[in-house]
């Protein structure tokens, strides 16, 4: 059951994603298409990856320090008599390779050591879970890593640090942007926002040198985010209202064009 608008603390995340309601994860696949946002929205559109559960092990060690977790060293083959000797002592958890455990260490330690993460955290409060609703699109609700009184802040992880590199991520493979705007959006709509709103993004190496980068974003950065994800929100809700989903095609067919660098330097009628 999802409970009533407000900001939650200490919500475990297995209750949170039980609240039936749109969030940031189900927007940015909304922007490929509404058929790609009902299928993350019905539980069936993302796909687990190594890279997935490790930034879930990092995000716990780094925001939960002081929590139990699931994960436990096993180096040995996840199959066969002694794999399930294993799971049947140690049930409830989850095994992890000993290189694993250690990259998450070393992570979470470069992120405390980096004064800029150091101060975003020690602000912050952790997990903080929100939910609103909206005319537009009705029942919303976002899990934000680090919440204080003037800004909100994200930890990404990635395979290396490049500026040039984020940007691509930010706006278009990752869509950051969507995601901070519907943060925004909620913070907004809660009225947590009064005296202005800025983010920030931890983004932590998960390889040697484990470097950290601090990215801000400001209120121009969160607006252009905002306004498109209310958009697709709003647009899925009257989805939901007719009971058509369209796919990225739109029952069109679609033309493949030359591109540029592929064009030759003569003409095909020559």
């Amino acid at each position: 059951m999802t409970p009533d608008d407000g900001v939650y603390r200490d919500i475990p995340f297995g209750e949170y994603q039980n609240w039936k309601a749109i969030n940031a994860t189900s927007v940015k696949a909304g922007a490929k298409s509404m058929l790609h946002m009902k299928a993350v929205m019905d539980g069936d559109g993302q796909r687990d990856t190594a890279a997935l559960s490790m930034g879930r092990m990092i995000h716990d060690k780094v925001l939960e320090p002081d929590k139990p977790t699931p994960y436990e060293v096993y180096d040995g083959r996840r199959a066969g008599k002694a794999y399930d000797e294993w799971k049947e002592l140690n049930k409830g958890k989850v095994a992890v390779k000993q290189g694993e455990a250690e990259i998450v260490s070393r992570v979470a330690a470069s992120v405390a050591e980096n004064p800029e993460s150091r101060l975003i955290l020690s602000e912050s409060a952790r997990e903080v879970s929100i939910v609103w609703s909206d005319s537009r699109y009705g029942l919303a609700k976002a899990r934000l890593d680090l919440l204080a009184a003037t800004f909100f802040a994200d930890l990404k992880t990635t395979s290396t640090i490049d500026i040039r590199q984020f940007q691509s991520q930010f706006w278009s493979k990752y869509r950051y942007d969507l995601q901070l705007g519907w943060y925004y959006e909620g913070l907004q709509q809660l009225a947590q926002g009064k005296t202005g709103l800025t983010a920030y993004i931890i983004s932590a190496e998960t390889q040697s040198p484990f470097d950290v980068a601090i990215y801000q974003a400001d209120r121009d950065v969160l607006e252009i985010g905002r306004i498109e994800a209310v958009e697709i929100a709003t647009r899925y809700h009257g989805c939901c209202g007719i009971g058509m989903y369209p796919g990225v095609a739109r029952d069109l067919i679609l033309p493949l064009q030359v591109p540029d660098w592929k064009k030759p330097d003569w003409s095909p009628n020559d």
